[in-house]
C-alpha cells in the first residue's frame, strides 16, 4: 500500500520522472516499493491494457448472457420438434 504522502510526491513528479529516479537509485527500502508500485499503477501502457481487458470481460459476459436468452427464447420451438 502507498502512504499519502509519497502517493502526493509521485503525483507530483508524475510518471516518467518516478521512473527515472528508480532507475538512477534514488529511492529505496519501502519508498523503492511503493515508488515501483505507484509507478505500475499509473503507466499509460498498464492503464490502457487494464481497460482493454474490463471490456474484454464485459463483452465477453454480454455475449454468455445474449447466448443463454436466445436459448431460452428458442426452448419452447426446440420442445415442439422433438
Amino acid at each position: 500500500m502507498i502512504s499519502l504522502s509519497n502517493r502526493l510526491e509521485f503525483e507530483e513528479l508524475g510518471v516518467d520522472e518516478v521512473r527515472k529516479r528508480i532507475e538512477a537509485g534514488i529511492y529505496y527500502g519501502d519508498k523503492l516499493r511503493e515508488a515501483r508500485e505507484w509507478r505500475d499503477e499509473n503507466n499509460p501502457a498498464w492503464v490502457s491494457a487494464r481497460a482493454a481487458q474490463k471490456a474484454v470481460t464485459v463483452a465477453i459476459i454480454a455475449l454468455v448472457i445474449s447466448v443463454l436468452s436466445l436459448l431460452v427464447s428458442l426452448l419452447p420451438h426446440i420442445q415442439k420438434i422433438w
